[in-house]
């Protein structure tokens, strides 16, 4: 059976070349979504540091964003270390080997983790953006429904874990 490992990052903006992870969730799960109890959730969120204070101030949609979703609080609150992903590829490296990436564009956020995520998750990823693309296309309604992006990684995680399942029966349930 296969493995999938649920991500979702926050950045400072839309470049994986100069801007920076702020925010990083993620957690493992069977094919049809199922938590693997035995391997732990994820989470890390950086301070507020010198850099992340430049580059948002270079974006003030992002800085918006990051302000109406409680991130830049949580990240003052943690003083002004950036965010070390150490801990997160030591976990990756340990729960995480040739799962398949998934979650909301998530091509995305394996930009922002290239080249490390190239040796570690597998080459194929399980996009809910394009899923729900293909679904409305197909008739049927939206896998997340009318919710949008909280734009925190662990509300994102589940939220496009959720919308798989949710995929996942209507798909099983018009097959039927």
């Amino acid at each position: 059976m296969k493995k999938l490992c649920w991500i979702d990052i926050e950045t400072t903006g839309l470049d994986p070349n100069t801007d920076m992870i702020l925010e990083i969730c993620a957690c493992i799960t069977d094919e049809r979504g199922n938590d693997d109890e035995s391997i732990p959730f994820y989470m890390a969120t950086g301070g507020l540091c010198e850099r992340a204070e430049e580059l948002l101030a270079k974006n003030a949609f992002v800085t918006e964003m990051h302000h109406q979703s409680g991130l830049l609080w949580d990240m003052e609150q943690r003083g002004d270390q950036p965010l070390d992903l150490a801990e997160f590829w030591a976990w990756a490296e340990e729960h995480a080997r040739g799962t398949h990436l998934a979650g909301f564009s998530v091509h995305f956020d394996r930009s922002f983790l290239m080249p490390r995520a190239g040796e570690i998750f597998h080459h194929r990823i399980v996009d809910m953006s394009s899923i729900e693309i293909a679904l409305l296309a197909a008739g049927f309604e939206s896998p997340r429904g009318d919710k949008r992006p909280a734009h925190r990684a662990p509300a994102d995680v589940r939220a496009a874990q959720h919308a798989y399942w949710k995929a996942l029966w209507a798909l099983e349930r018009r097959a039927s």
